[in-house]
């Protein structure tokens, strides 16, 4: 591996390391408010709606993380050329 290609990866790495402390600032916060949310889940007629949010809000960061993370390894998805 050459200078140049880690030279270049730096700006995906750092990318990465963003989405990587947002998503483990995400689990500190559930975490830390475990009850709060807890009581606001159960406490109202749409308390279904929090724990729906917060699965999307963790599913999207985690996600992004994850993108990041193999772009920043240097790993793509086999693309397929359908003939038709």
């Amino acid at each position: 591996m050459s200078i140049r290609s880690i030279i270049l990866r730096w700006p995906r790495f750092w990318k990465a390391a963003g989405w990587g402390a947002f998503s483990g600032l995400l689990y500190w916060l559930l975490y830390l408010y475990s009850r709060q949310i807890l009581e606001l889940s159960v406490s109202a007629w749409w308390s279904p709606v929090v724990p729906i949010t917060i699965a999307f809000a963790f599913s999207i960061i985690h996600g992004n993380f994850t993108s990041a993370f193999w772009d920043a390894v240097g790993i793509k998805p086999k693309s397929v050329v359908i003939k038709k």
